[in-house]
């Protein structure tokens, strides 16, 4: 996925866990893309942040497991572009806007 963004011409951060998130969404950024199931943030809460704190920015969902949505959580997103795992480079550019 960096590889992808980078040679779009995306400048990417990668956060491997929650401890960084707080201090990364007081920064501006253009995009997000976090996947649903992580060891100790779900990728709802991040996406619940990021639309709280930087609402311009694009959200994207990344999931092997769309089943596990629902939808009043798709609904609390709003605007989120959800890519199922494996992802297609074209539409997770597409979702993007790269």
């Amino acid at each position: 996925m960096r590889r992808l963004l980078e040679r779009a011409g995306a400048q990417v951060v990668v956060l491997e866990d929650s401890s960084a998130l707080e201090a990364t969404l007081a920064s501006p950024f253009d995009a997000v893309i976090s996947d649903l199931m992580m060891p100790d943030v779900s990728g709802l809460t991040v996406l619940t942040r990021v639309k709280q704190r930087q609402p311009a920015a694009r959200r994207c969902l990344m999931t092997a497991t769309p089943y596990l949505l629902t939808a009043a959580d798709l609904t609390a997103l709003g605007d989120v572009v959800v890519v199922g795992k494996p992802w297609d480079d074209a539409v997770v550019l597409a979702a993007l806007g790269l």
